[in-house]
């Protein structure tokens, strides 16, 4: 396995800030240009990084990959993890859900980059599947808590509530990226209001 070592931290910049710095520039490369074309090179170079003492590493490109891919999906998990009353659940969730219709161009591509690279690159398939689980499984802890509290029904499982929140989240992503034609945002939202509603207990 090619081994991804980032090098040339800038001068007065903390570790965690560079790092940011260099997983914005992957964003930027693998979105631009795919998992395949994207090169350690080029993304240095957006970065800004200069030669100089090591300082972190990544496996391979499949792992800065994920890690591009995880920092861009991981907003609206947080929502839901610093929401610490579960009786505001439904709502976080609905307002969530309510912005699927304009989804971020970059995180677009970078789905549509990682659909492509799973069905070439098994080592991309299966780390991106970990953290897909990894996500799936916090997100169903967070409903079953819900339904313990009695805000959720639970007559339908914390795991077939994740997994549909999942397939709705792609799907929006894919549907951006074929440049569907959009959809009256405020009926979007209704729907999902309604949706996410259904859950309540």
């Amino acid at each position: 396995m090619a081994t991804l070592v980032l090098v040339g931290r800038k001068a007065g910049v903390a570790a965690e800030e560079t790092k940011a710095s260099l997983l914005s520039a992957a964003a930027k490369v693998f979105a631009r240009r795919g998992y395949d074309a994207a090169s350690i090179s080029e993304i240095t170079s957006e970065a800004g990084l200069t030669s100089g003492a090591i300082y972190a590493h990544y496996a391979s490109k499949a792992e800065l990959f994920v890690a591009t891919l995880r920092v861009h999906m991981q907003k609206d998990l947080d929502l839901l993890l610093g929401s610490s009353d579960s009786s505001q659940m439904v709502e976080v969730m609905a307002a969530i859900g309510a912005t699927f219709d304009r989804p971020e161009p970059t995180e677009e591509s970078l789905v549509v980059a990682a659909i492509i690279a799973t069905r070439r690159h098994p080592e991309v398939g299966a780390l991106l599947a970990e953290m897909v689980a990894e996500r799936e499984e916090i997100f169903a802890g967070l409903i079953d808590q819900g339904q313990v509290s009695g805000v959720l029904v639970g007559e339908v499982s914390a795991a077939s509530i994740s997994r549909l929140s999942l397939m709705i989240a792609l799907g929006s992503l894919m549907a951006g990226a074929l440049d569907l034609e959009p959809l009256d945002h405020e009926d979007w939202a209704r729907l999902m209001t309604r949706l996410v509603g259904s859950f309540r207990a």
